[in-house]
């Protein structure tokens, strides 16, 4: 999956988060779906909160938010204590 993929995909699960789920007509949450293209993810309500981590993570590898922390928790002469 690329960056503007996922970067959607997080975008649609921070707006799902905010509003919470959608029910159907008996009270039951209907799955968070999402299309990309002609591929359609569903995950149910309860998998929700986990793939939701799970994109978020995708996404700090993608923008490189752990090599960016090592940089930043390395003292200035370039090597760590």
């Amino acid at each position: 999956v690329g960056r503007n993929a996922l970067m959607r995909i997080m975008e649609e699960c921070f707006l799902r988060e905010r509003k919470g789920p959608e029910m159907n007509r008996n009270g039951y949450p209907l799955p968070f779906i999402i299309m990309l293209g002609i591929v359609t993810i569903s995950v149910p309500w309860k998998d929700f909160p986990m793939f939701c981590r799970a994109v978020e993570d995708a996404v700090s590898l993608e923008i490189g938010i752990p090599e960016l922390a090592a940089r930043l928790a390395m003292p200035p002469g370039g090597r760590e204590g």
